[in-house]
């Protein structure tokens, strides 16, 4: 049973696909009980999953996914996992791969993200991946990150 002060939502991501529950509440112990009771309920992808298919991901689209998915998967504070797949995503030669890991850093912004952006923006041959930097950047000046 769930106190009042534990909320859940469903969404779909709209770059994924992909279907989350997102848990608030007061306290870490009510957290944790929620996301506990929807793992009992839900077929969940846990964590190591998410990591392991960008690791093993062989297509570009595959890749693209995956990165998208670990990073929309990230705990709220970034987590050297994500930090160092979107990192590499971003270093990738495909430019939807590219543009993919410059979108992850929106899902969990951080100061750490900022040099890969402004890198994106200044050197990826790809006009759409300096937009989509350049877009990012200037959405974390607004968030002040």
């Amino acid at each position: 049973m769930m106190s009042q002060d534990v909320s859940l939502h469903f969404l779909v991501d709209d770059q994924t696909d992909c279907a989350y529950v997102y848990t608030a509440a007061n306290s870490a112990r009510a957290c944790q009980a929620a996301e506990q009771e929807v793992m009992r309920h839900l077929d969940v992808i846990d964590r190591s999953e998410l990591l392991a298919s960008f690791d093993h991901a062989e297509s570009p689209s595959e890749k693209r996914q995956a990165v998208l998915r670990v990073a929309l998967g990230a705990p709220d504070e970034l987590d050297d996992d994500t930090f160092h797949r979107v990192r590499e995503a971003m270093r990738e030669s495909d430019s939807e791969v590219r543009k993919a890991a410059v979108y992850a850093t929106s899902y969990s912004p951080s100061r750490r993200f900022i040099p890969i952006l402004k890198s994106a923006f200044r050197e990826d041959p790809s006009p759409d991946v300096r937009e989509h930097a350049a877009t990012l950047i200037e959405a974390y000046k607004q968030m002040r990150i």
